[in-house]
């Protein structure tokens, strides 16, 4: 029970977090089911079935929980990357990070000619004052555009997000620590496939299978045709 019970807790964080309706419960709960359920598998042997075939059930098992996975994280990272050109576009609406290029263009152009003092000032007034439109021009822009550098235009950018879509910006973090969790519930579940059964002893006995098999159709052939 040692992940079931660690994904347990990433599922009560998440649902502590943003509730049942968190866009990764779904997953989370599928994985918690899947890997429960093979711990449960492991622990509770058929009496009628021996060690190796007990073990081969198991590896099974963890094979269609490794492809469940899989498949989960695809879905896992396409509902990360919707919501979050979702909620970033909705950021950026509310917070009229929007220019048009060629005033952006006569922006950078009108900032770099400012002595260094005036041009950090007028970067200063146009987040007081929510003007998205002067932050956005220098956003992603080159030091060498601007005289602005990357981490004041940054830093300018999330505080005008803040300002102005701060409850949005707020369900964007949400998003990426729920992301973040999902991701962490996905690797237990490799880490509970892994160590389900040892790797070595399937091969062993699947190598047993193969050469009784082998043997089987020796002698099936051995006297050629069927005669009655």
């Amino acid at each position: 029970m040692k992940y079931s019970k660690v994904i347990e807790q990433h599922e009560k964080r998440l649902a502590e977090m943003a509730g049942q309706n968190n866009p990764f419960m779904n997953e989370v709960k599928r994985m918690m089911r899947g890997v429960s359920s093979l711990e449960n598998l492991a622990v509770n042997r058929n009496p009628r079935h021996t060690e190796e075939l007990h073990i081969s059930e198991i590896a099974k098992s963890a094979r269609r929980l490794q492809k469940e996975a899989d498949a989960a994280s695809d879905r896992v990272n396409a509902i990360y990357r919707n919501k979050f050109l979702e909620l970033e576009q909705k950021i950026n609406d509310r917070a009229g990070l929007y220019a048009n290029p060629e005033t952006a263009k006569e922006i950078r152009q009108a900032l770099r000619a400012m002595p260094e003092k005036d041009r950090i000032k007028a970067i200063n007034d146009a987040v007081q004052r929510g003007d998205g439109e002067v932050i956005k021009s220098i956003s992603g822009a080159s030091e060498l555009l601007t005289g602005i550098s990357s981490d004041v235009s940054a830093r300018s950018v999330q505080a005008i997000q803040q300002q102005k879509a701060g409850d949005l910006v707020q369900e964007l973090k949400l998003l990426d620590e729920g992301f973040s969790m999902s991701l962490a519930v996905l690797k237990d579940v490799n880490s509970a496939v892994r160590e389900g059964f040892d790797p070595g002893k399937l091969r062993e006995i699947e190598e047993k299978e193969r050469i009784h098999q082998e043997a089987v159709s020796n002698f099936e052939g051995a006297f050629g045709d069927h005669i009655e």
